[in-house]
Formats: structure tokens, sequence, C-alpha cells
């Protein structure tokens, strides 16, 4: 226990410093963030880049999301509402590099933060990758297994009814092949009545008695 707290003594806390924008306004700034901050900064970027419904990556966003996030977890600046006028802050002055470049703020452990970006995308990337591989294979065995039943239904159908087609003229047969596709439940009674139904319509009707003479 004495040697935790012998160890503790060296652990000191983190001071904020000032910058003096332009000389017009002062802020706030964190030389290093606690560990929770740690950790949303980088799911924050992360996230922003990441569409999950479209499952896409906006590059070309990343640097747009790792400024605006220096501003918001390293100062206390009171943010433009406006996205077009967050962009023109990043981009339109240098107050994200005089944060990062001044003599206070712990470069070291940021660039660490900013170079663990790529290898979280990158992780994100492989998932998605992996994800429409399993349901491209799962969707090709569901078809598969789908077609495999319609071919044995036919392989049953055609040794059941083999003689019955056989039987069938042409006319009956190519009045019968459509009504066996647009059916909707494909099974061994329904085709049953289809082709008796057929058969019932061409069955020529019986020739009329003669009529008795008296």
């Amino acid at each position: 226990m004495s040697e935790i707290k012998n160890i503790e003594k060296f652990i000191k806390p983190v001071d904020n410093f000032t910058i003096k924008y332009n000389n017009e306004f002062e802020f706030s700034v964190t030389p290093r963030l606690n560990l929770a901050d740690t950790v949303s900064f980088v799911n924050s970027i992360v996230s922003e880049l990441y569409d999950s419904e479209e499952e896409l990556i906006a590059y070309e966003l990343k640097d747009y999301a790792i400024r605006i996030n220096t501003l918001i977890y390293y100062t206390d600046i009171q943010l433009p509402e406006s996205l077009s006028n967050k962009y023109e802050l990043v981009y339109g002055t240098d107050i994200v590099d005089k944060i990062i470049k001044d003599r206070e703020f712990n470069s070291d452990v940021y660039t660490q933060l900013v170079n663990s970006i790529d290898p979280k995308i990158a992780c994100i990337n492989e998932k998605m990758q992996n994800q429409f591989k399993l349901g491209t294979k799962e969707y090709i065995d569901q078809v598969t297994e789908e077609l495999k039943t319609v071919v044995d239904t036919f392989t049953n159908f055609s040794n059941t009814f083999g003689d019955i087609f056989n039987n069938m003229s042409k006319d009956e047969l190519k009045s019968l092949v459509p009504k066996l596709s647009a059916m909707e439940n494909f099974s061994e009674s329904n085709v049953v009545k289809a082709i008796l139904a057929e058969k019932k319509k061409k069955k020529p009707s019986p020739a009329p008695k003669p009529k008795k003479t008296k």
C-alpha cells in the first residue's frame, strides 16, 4: 500500500493554459485529455466519418472531423451552430494550428490519438466487408436451396405425372404451362386440379341424342 502512495505522488493534475487569439479573445485549452475524453475524442471522429445506413466511410471529412473535435474536446470555445461557419472557422483561420503548436500543448499524445483513427476506420471497413461477404454467401445459399427445392419438386412431378403430360395434346400443354407458372401454391394437389380442369375443358361435349319420333 505504501508503494502505491509513493508512486501516486508523481501524478500531477493537468492544468489548462490560456491562448489569446489575435489579441481579441481568450480561451482555455487542456494540454492533454483525460481517459474518458480520450476515448470519446477518437470515437466521435470515427462516428462522424462512418455512415451506418449507407455503410460508407467519408474519408474526405477526416481532416475536418479531427479539427472540429479538437476545438470541442480541447477548448472551451463556443462553436457556431451553423455547419458552414464551423467549416470556415477551422479552415478560414489558423486557430487549430495555434492550439496544437503551442509549447504547452502535449503534441505527442495528440499525435498518437490522431494516428489511432485510421486503424479504427480500417477495422470498421473490414467488418463491413465481412458482413457483405457473409450476407452474399447466405443469399446464394438461400437461392441455391430454393432452386434445389424447385428442381426436386419438378422432378417428382415429372415422375408422378409423366404419363399424364405425355397423353396431353400440344394445345392442352400450351394452355396449362402459363397456369402452372403463375401458380402461387405449387403443390401436387393444385397441379392435379389444373390438369383435370384442362382435360375437362378440352373434353368434347357429348353429341345430342336424337329426338324420338312418334
